[in-house]
């Protein structure tokens, strides 16, 4: 077996290389030959996997894979389809296999390639030429396109030359953790678990593998997760145990959303715990888990009273101090150990800030959000045709996807027959006269003048009250989501039961340019009845997300773009952001987002407390500014000023603008060093475009508390 750069060099430099043995290959470098079935690398990138073992290890995780450039899948027919010869009218991603003249779709990984400079270098498109040529891409092992696939691409190896930025791999990161929206308070209280027990039987309904959104339940080692439990007296709650456990020693984590400390008052994590059959062997620990330099950093939290006596009995008020961990950005780990032989049972219940003795909760935005959506990530492309599904009549999830009842009845739940998988939603379990509604939300995303997104739908024993609607939800700055229903005539509400309307569009034309999602909303009343139930269906939701021409919608800053004009650090909490808009039309300022690069010490040398952001919403007429202050500031009084507590910077917090939610067109400041302390900056008239590098030249300095400019700009 040859390593297909290795491959490259002995094709180039002629048959004397041929002369050296296959022992004196590197290991790295080694790739499947016909007929191997081995795993090949272990995913780093000196031993990437190479595209047969990828495929075998489409778990989620995040690794270097090489391969061949063979082709792309092809988005702009339907359906889509692989296409392995010039010319190629998709840039968005590629197919890569082990053998430059594979022609099989499923000897390859489909990879999808981020807008940047791996999308510009490596793209059939722009560079036919590629096709054929060996790379080592960076991403994230899981599907794309319902096949194997490589997506979140980070990095890449071609040519030579490295393109990207490396991301932490899983084993510095092995919870996949991710600090960048953190919340400001949580509980857990397990209320949401379906309550499906049979009479007599409570705990018949133990399922290892229990979800909730925001959390992670993982299996450290062994095979077993947190279980969802309900009770016969119907308490819920989750429970650990390793009893006739298939391995001999099992480490299961439960782990909260990343939480911002400094938004407690009352800097503690409170919890219920119960155990059974102790043993000094087994344990069950809370730790406080951090992300440095992208690699998870674990520190136990001691925690008085655990239960260690008197089995199934309720320890309550449990109180972990976080104190220690103020002006960080981290998550509450509970670490179960435990062996098969000698197994101890743990559970857990109400896990939440505070101290649960009527101690102080910060608590989450006032109900504008009933969904839980983040409009932080927006994708170009996505689909969910539900061949993920392994467990039946459950609560369906997928990352990044929001599934939510509203009222009475459950979420959309998984659902197969024969080979067919899908989505439902109808009035199980709920009562007569009760007001049912569910929702199915995607990702976010930015809407192009040829993005297209289309579902398939069927419907069964239809009623005059049951509804499946269409909406385009938005979520301005302030958290509130606005929704508004997009008419879709072809959804079934007569005919025969169980028939599939196929390729449904959804018309987003009125929406182009404007970040957002598309729920699906399900509503009918209940009548108690468990036969005959108003059903509808949902498969193939796929989104497509380019422009005329085949271009994803460009976050590219130009002359035709706003930046930041004006920065003011003032006394106390005197900050303020003033934007501009240099162009002769007026902007919809929902497609961009402000943040701050946090640092938490005044001045310079502070932790990285991450990327504090807020979507900038409503619109900024032609050559008008907008200002941006701290809530507390009152230096400068004008009313149409928008506060927003992302003015919190300190003169080492760096100032970013981003058309999206991850493209950035203009960057104020250095971080993590004193550039603006105690300064009033205002951009040069010169300046007439935003700059995705902090330039010192571009700016003019004046008093500190200098507000006299704000809410004007002049620019040559």
């Amino acid at each position: 077996m040859k390593n297909i750069f290795s491959a490259l060099f002995f094709s180039l430099f002629g048959a004397t290389a041929l002369m050296t043995s296959c022992s004196d290959v590197p290991a790295p470098y080694e790739i499947m030959s016909p007929g191997d079935i081995e795993l090949v690398g272990d995913g780093s990138k000196d031993n990437p996997y190479n595209v047969a073992t990828a495929a075998m290890k489409q778990d989620g995780s995040t690794a270097w894979v090489q391969g061949y450039i063979v082709g792309v899948m092809e988005t702009n027919v339907d359906p889509f389809s692989p296409n392995f010869a010039a010319p190629f009218n998709t840039e968005s991603n590629l197919m890569i296999a082990d053998s430059p003249e594979e022609q099989n779709k499923k000897n390859c990984i489909i990879v999808q390639l981020p807008v940047g400079d791996i999308r510009t270098a490596l793209n059939l498109k722009a560079h036919a030429d590629n096709q054929g040529k060996p790379v080592s891409l960076q991403g994230k092992l899981t599907s794309y396109f319902s096949s194997n696939g490589l997506k979140e691409v980070s990095a890449a190896i071609f040519n030579g030359e490295e393109i990207g930025s490396e991301a932490p791999t899983d084993k510095d990161n092995p919870f996949g953790l991710d600090a960048s929206n953190p919340v400001e308070s949580f509980k857990a209280d397990f209320q949401e678990q379906p309550d499906f027990v049979p009479e007599g039987n409570f705990n018949s309904n133990k399922n290892y593998n229990y979800e909730l959104k925001g959390w992670k339940n993982v299996a450290f080692v062994g095979d077993r997760k947190w279980s969802g439990v309900v009770n016969k007296d119907n308490t819920k709650y989750i429970e650990a145990s390793a009893n006739k456990g298939k391995e001999e020693r099992y480490e299961i984590w439960f782990v909260s959303p990343a939480l911002r400390v400094d938004a407690l008052t009352d800097k503690k994590v409170s919890f219920d715990c119960a155990g059974a059959y102790f043993n000094e062997k087994n344990s069950l620990k809370v730790f406080f888990l951090e992300l440095v330099d992208g690699k998870m950093v674990q520190e136990e939290i001691p925690v008085e009273g655990m239960p260690t006596s008197k089995d199934h009995e309720w320890v309550r008020g449990l109180s972990a101090d976080i104190a220690k961990y103020s002006g960080k950005v981290g998550f509450i780990g509970f670490q179960y150990i435990s062996y098969s032989a000698s197994s101890t049972t743990y559970r857990l219940d109400n896990i939440q800030t505070g101290n649960g003795e009527g101690g102080e909760v910060v608590p989450p935005a006032p109900g504008e959000d009933p969904f839980g959506l983040d409009a932080s990530k927006t994708f170009t492309e996505f689909i969910a045709d539900f061949e993920d599904i392994t467990d039946f009549n459950q609560v369906y999830t997928k990352e990044g996807w929001v599934n939510k009842a509203l009222a009475k009845g459950n979420p959309w739940q998984s659902a197969t027959f024969k080979e067919d998988k899908y989505i439902k939603m109808n009035t199980f379990n709920t009562q007569n006269g009760d007001n049912v509604e569910s929702w199915f939300i995607t990702p976010a995303f930015v809407v192009g003048n040829k993005s297209k997104l289309s579902f398939d739908c069927a419907g069964a024993n239809f009623t005059a009250d049951m509804h499946l609607k269409v909406f385009f939800l938005q979520k301005d700055a302030s958290g509130k989501v606005s929704q508004e229903e997009i008419i879709v005539n072809e959804i079934p509400t007569s005919g025969n039961n169980y028939a599939w309307a196929k390729d449904i569009n959804v018309d987003l034309s009125k929406y182009n340019g404007k970040t957002g999602f598309i729920g699906f909303q399900y509503t009918a009343t209940g009548n108690g009845s468990t036969k005959g139930l108003p059903t509808y269906q949902i498969d193939n939701i796929k989104y497509s997300g380019e422009n005329e021409g085949g271009e994803v919608v460009p976050p590219a800053p130009g002359e035709a773009d706003i930046f930041i004009s004006e920065y003011v650090e003032g006394s106390g909490m005197e900050k303020y952001i003033e934007i501009y808009n240099p162009t002769d039309k007026e902007i919809d300022l929902s497609a961009y987002t402000l943040a701050m690069h946090n640092y938490s010490k005044d001045g310079e040398g502070g932790n990285d407390s991450g990327i504090k952001s807020v979507q900038l919403s409503g619109t900024l007429a032609a050559k008008q500014t907008v200002v941006y202050k701290h809530s507390k500031a009152e230096s400068y009084s004008n009313a149409t000023a928008i506060s927003d507590e992302v003015m919190n910077f300190n003169g080492n917090d760096p100032i970013i603008l981003y058309k999206g939610t991850e493209n950035i067109i203009d960057y104020l400041g250095i971080d993590n060093k004193g550039f603006g302390k105690d300064k009033t900056l205002r951009r040069k008239a010169s300046v007439t475009k935003p700059s995705t590098t902090y330039n010192a030249e571009e700016w003019e300095e004046a008093a500190k508390n200098d507000v006299s400019n704000l809410g004007s700009h002049a620019m040559n």
